[in-house]
């Protein structure tokens, strides 16, 4: 005797019939995670007869009223939820595998920026007697260290909105919506074990066929009430995943937008200096180019040698 035994129980007697099955043979429900399926579960026969016509189903919301009717439509449908679904975890698996390599790849090039940035703030202490050069050196040399925080504040960002978001989504919502999908592949075999039975059941027996009645109505009831509960839940994760999946990816942009506006921010300031830095760096380059060649900074003394 099965865990129903106490639905059974509470059955009356005079339990009024089921009305007529519009949904095909009860009991003959039952899906698996594509593709492939599990090991073990069998697919109904009208999930293997899929049509071209049969259009992606996550745009819309599951029809308890089908659930109830245990109709092929419903089978159909929640064949096409629960491939969505796997696909989904596959896609969420893969980007947060590319974000977690991204940001490796991140911190490496942060490293060696910081790096670069304080050889480079050594330059300064060459100059020490000239204060305008120092100067404009020790601004770039901050203005660089900040774009390096800049960089770093985004890979801390990008963290936060991709991988954090997404595995709430993966931890919060996948588990539970497969726990609950066993449960009713559990109920769905068990109301096709009993509609068997009572099928099987001899007539004659009066006693046997009144309790394989009674156990059929009480797990068909009871295969109704986990399939609600399991068409709400998908319901539920088909809108929570659209909400979960556009708030990351917009806070990663948010992100990104945050960053190229600092840095535009941070090189109008420069600007000043950069100027200043390129009215010294002109006269210097003259200067130096008339000291190692002196005559060509006079012509005639180049037409006298070439004279003589």
């Amino acid at each position: 005797m099965t865990i129903f035994t106490v639905w059974v129980s509470s059955c009356r007697v005079n339990s009024p019939p089921l009305p007529p099955d519009t949904g095909g043979a009860p009991g003959l429900r039952c899906s698996s995670w594509p593709p492939g399926g599990a090991p073990g579960l069998r697919r109904s026969s009208c999930s293997r007869k899929r049509t071209a016509t049969t259009r992606s189903t996550m745009d819309t919301l599951l029809d308890f009223e089908e659930c109830l009717q245990d109709s092929p439509v419903f089978r159909v449908t929640v064949d096409q939820f629960e491939s969505d679904v796997a696909g989904l975890e596959l896609q969420v698996n893969k980007v947060m595998k590319c974000c977690a390599n991204m940001l490796e790849a991140g911190q490496v090039y942060s490293t060696a920026n910081q790096l670069f940035v304080s050889s480079l703030a050594e330059f300064s202490g060459r100059h020490k007697k000239e204060d305008i050069i120092a100067k404009c050196l020790r601004q770039f040399n901050q203005g660089l260290q900040e774009m390096v925080n800049f960089h770093t504040m985004l890979l801390d960002q990008t963290q936060r909105a991709i991988n954090q978001q997404l595995t709430s989504l993966l931890t919060q919502f996948f588990p539970p919506l497969g726990e609950i999908r066993r449960e009713f592949v559990r109920i769905g075999d068990d109301l096709e074990t009993a509609a068997l039975k009572n099928a099987q059941v001899s007539r004659h027996k009066a006693s046997d066929a009144e309790r394989a009645s009674h156990l059929l109505i009480a797990t068909r009831k009871c295969y109704q009430h986990f399939a609600l509960d399991y068409c709400l839940q998908l319901n539920n994760f088909k809108i929570q995943q659209e909400v979960d999946i556009l708030n990351s990816v917009f806070s990663y942009f948010h992100a990104q937008y945050t960053f190229f506006h600092q840095g535009f921010d941070l090189l109008k300031d420069l600007e000043p200096t950069m100027k200043t830095m390129a009215t010294q760096v002109r006269p210097d380059l003259f200067i130096s180019m008339e000291t190692r060649v002196p005559s060509l900074s006079c012509p005639c003394v180049l037409d006298q040698d070439i004279d003589s």
